[in-house]
């Protein structure tokens, strides 16, 4: 007689795929982060161009999202307000307090999304 296989809980393999989902936006959303960085170099090198504040603005929003599905609200907020920066644009004749709070801000994105691997924000 061969013993009966306990069936497969589905909510484990929910919660895996769950995990693996999120793993997979992490390894998206800071390669976006890695985007936003690029035009903060070029705003700190004072050549952010139109094409720099385009590619910023669309990783930033597709970070708001993705993060924000994973519960990863700081994230979220943090890219928010760095999609709506760049999409504004900095004021004529430079902005240091703007550009300082750019340079903090993507820092504490890059290390919220780099923190432990299922840390999620309480809801």
């Amino acid at each position: 007689m061969v013993p009966e296989q306990p069936h497969p809980d589905p909510d484990d393999a929910l919660r895996a795929l769950m995990r693996t989902l999120a793993a997979s936006a992490r390894e998206a959303n800071l390669a976006r982060t890695a985007v936003l960085e690029e035009a903060q170099a070029a705003l700190e090198a004072g050549r952010l161009d139109a094409e720099h504040r385009e590619a910023a603005v669309a990783a930033a929003h597709q970070v708001v999202g993705s993060a924000g599905t994973f519960g990863r609200r700081r994230s979220s907020v943090l890219a928010a307000d760095l999609e709506q920066w760049f999409r504004d644009g900095p004021p004529a004749g430079g902005d240091a307090a703007g550009r300082e709070r750019v340079r903090a801000q993507l820092a504490e994105l890059r290390t919220d999304l780099t923190a432990a691997g299922d840390h999620q924000d309480e809801v």
